[in-house]
């Protein structure tokens, strides 16, 4: 994983976390629902990706040094 991948996952997370921190309830409507849903599942599916690919990239670095 580069850098710049990392970084750019980390600053989405980063989005949806101010998102659903500074939503208020006046966004009822579908598509205040279907930021908020999307928010949720960003603020939550970022860590495991990253947790993902460090643990891959340990395990690729790990196999290399054992060649």
């Amino acid at each position: 994983m580069k850098n710049t991948e990392i970084y750019q996952a980390l600053t989405l997370w980063f989005v949806a976390a101010i998102f659903l921190q500074t939503n208020g309830t006046s966004d009822s409507g579908p598509l205040g629902i279907l930021l908020g849903v999307s928010a949720v599942a960003i603020l939550y599916l970022i860590p495991v990706y990253l947790f993902g690919s460090v643990l891959t990239s340990t395990l690729d670095a790990e196999r290399s040094i054992e060649k």
